[in-house]
């Protein structure tokens, strides 16, 4: 396992006790034992997010003070993958890689190169990693589920490709929704389309980092 956490914890999150209302539950205050539990003024709307967002709120990955998430924000490559790597304390400072857009001196070198050296990520052409492009779902999705592979965790379940817009999913992320779609980490919309390349939310990658922390535990 990359990270243990308490089965306590772990029991609380299960049984879904996480209404974040006038008081903090104690899975929250849980995170924040040894500092003040953040305020965030703007996840109302995304109630199915919260804890997520608490938890790698944990790690420093939210820096706004303004009280502010902005959790429909759109997510780049370089922030997912810093978020992954931080989350789970895999970061190599010894990694490299020589994608064109990916600075050795810049802050996100040694994050897209731990994770592209375990043939984690690729870029999106040969000499680019697309750092400050936005993310698509099915790239999320899918550097999610080699990372599960490349660490031991289980993420061994298939779904039938059935969305209405199955045929839009590129064939290098297939397996991949297949594998989320069937664990229950991912779904589609209310049309029953996957939307594939439709961009990120900052809640969605909080969302799936902390489910596929949950599975590692």
């Amino acid at each position: 396992m990359i990270r243990k956490t308490c089965s306590i914890l772990i029991f609380i999150i299960l049984l879904n006790i996480s209404c974040f209302a006038d008081s903090m539950p104690n899975i929250v205050k849980k995170y924040y034992e040894k500092g003040p539990v953040p305020v965030y003024m703007d996840i109302d709307d995304v109630k199915w997010a919260q804890d997520a967002i608490y938890y790698i709120a944990k790690f420093g990955l939210i820096k706004d003070d303004s009280g502010k998430v902005y959790p429909k924000r759109a997510i780049t490559r370089g922030e997912f993958v810093k978020m992954l790597v931080s989350v789970f304390g895999v970061c190599d400072t010894d990694a490299q890689c020589d994608f064109a857009d990916v600075k050795k001196e810049s802050d996100i070198y040694k994050y897209v190169a731990t994770l592209y050296q375990d043939g984690v990520v690729k870029g999106i052409s040969d000499t680019a990693f697309g750092v400050d492009d936005n993310i698509t779902r099915q790239d999320m999705v899918t550097i999610i589920y080699r990372f599960a592979l490349k660490h031991g965790i289980d993420l061994n379940y298939q779904s039938n490709l059935d969305f209405n817009d199955s045929d839009d999913i590129a064939d290098y992320a297939k397996e991949s929704v297949s594998a989320l779609v069937g664990a229950g980490a991912v779904n589609g919309d209310d049309n029953h389309c996957f939307l594939p390349k439709k961009i990120s939310t900052f809640a969605e990658t909080c969302k799936i980092i902390y489910y596929l922390m949950l599975k590692n535990t």
